[in-house]
């Protein structure tokens, strides 16, 4: 083959891009954002679980999300979305790591049969009635290691969350 050989244009086209854009057909409700914010209140480091067992939580905050759809939807998927970073193992929200902050500590979710729920895979999934679905979990503090390990401090963590709908 001749190396400065001359190409030839064949057949040509367009490409044509179709679509619509859509208003969110469901929305966070109650709070004025899309933040949940969840008061853990204040714990004794001698009251809490572990990750293992969260079972013995010594306190817990409800996470309550209730999401309202159009009709065309009839059920509403809660996953979370942490960066690695922020969990230890696949269950623990690690605490924000501020001056003055707590040590030994995470944040764990719990589902209602009282176990620690992991935060790369679980998802919850509610179904709509009238269109709104109320979605609700707990979380509590743990510690994440010896109890010798415990210092107390300030305990606020933050994790995305995604919602998914049918």
């Amino acid at each position: 083959m001749a190396a400065n050989a001359a190409l030839s244009e064949g057949g040509g086209g367009n490409i044509n891009f179709t679509g619509a854009i859509k208003q969110d057909s469901c929305s966070v409700q109650g709070q004025g954002t899309s933040d949940i914010n969840v008061p853990l209140g204040n714990v004794q480091a001698s009251t809490l679980g572990t990750a293992a067992a969260p079972g013995a939580i010594s306190s817990t905050g409800q996470v309550n999300i209730s999401v309202k759809c159009d009709k065309a939807h009839t059920k509403v998927a809660l996953s979370f979305d942490p960066l690695p970073s922020q969990l230890q193992g696949t269950n623990v929200l690690h605490i924000d790591n501020a001056t003055g902050g707590a040590k030994g500590v995470g944040i764990v979710l719990v589902d209602a049969a009282g176990a620690a729920m992991d935060l790369k895979t679980d998802s919850y999934t509610g179904t709509s009635v009238n269109g709104t679905t109320n979605l609700q979990v707990r979380a509590t503090y743990v510690m994440t290691g010896d109890a010798a390990a415990v210092k107390p401090g300030t305990a606020n963590a933050s994790m995305p969350f995604v919602l998914k709908y049918e």
